[in-house]
């Protein structure tokens, strides 16, 4: 059976209140919707809180797919329509560079061979330079945003962004050019090469 029939099936079983198939389903989609959330709001916790509120809604509402896209498609717009309205709600604030390190950067600092001034050295232009691409994504209007980041970081096609966002393909490369050219902007005036 092809996946989108099995997953098509899911959802039918879903919208029958069947557990189990929800926690397959679950199962098979709650890592790729954790990474398009966190892409957006940057926080673990955040993140997974959104993802838990798109899988009640996916719950709640599995009867009101209508099969016009595939599964996933649904499922990404979901959890970016609840994303974008928690942004909306509230502000995210960039992550300082005053922060304690996560036990990821602990890791890197660790793996980075030579002097530990260095390795701090290393680890601060690699903050400030994340920091600065965390701001040039955040000043991107929201539309613009949500293409480049279904784009480049969850490397959806211009066809499932423009069925995600619910819009025609050529405003999609309308939008991932001028998302383009505005973080091209942002960085060369922070002196950095794109």
């Amino acid at each position: 059976m092809p996946i989108q029939d099995s997953h098509i099936l899911f959802l039918e079983k879903i919208a029958e209140k069947d557990e189990s198939a929800f926690e397959e389903f679950v199962r098979i989609y709650q890592n790729r919707v954790l990474n398009l959330i966190y892409s957006y709001v940057r926080s673990r916790q955040d993140a997974e809180e959104l993802a838990q509120d798109v899988f009640v809604k996916i719950w709640n509402q599995a009867r009101s797919f209508k099969g016009r896209s595939k599964v996933s498609t649904w499922v990404f717009r979901i959890a970016v329509n609840l994303t974008i309205n928690y942004l909306k709600r509230k502000k995210i604030p960039l992550t300082s560079l005053d922060k304690p390190l996560s036990e990821e950067g602990r890791i890197m600092l660790e793996q980075v061979s030579g002097p530990k001034n260095l390795q701090s050295d290393f680890l601060l232009e690699q903050k400030a330079l994340q920091s600065i691409i965390e701001t040039a994504m955040e000043n991107l209007p929201p539309a613009q945003k949500t293409a480049f980041i279904l784009s480049k970081y969850e490397k959806h096609s211009y066809k499932e962004i423009a069925e995600i966002m619910n819009l025609s393909i050529s405003a999609v490369e309308s939008l991932l050019f001028r998302a383009k050219q505005n973080l091209r902007k942002s960085l060369q005036s922070a002196d950095i090469k794109p």
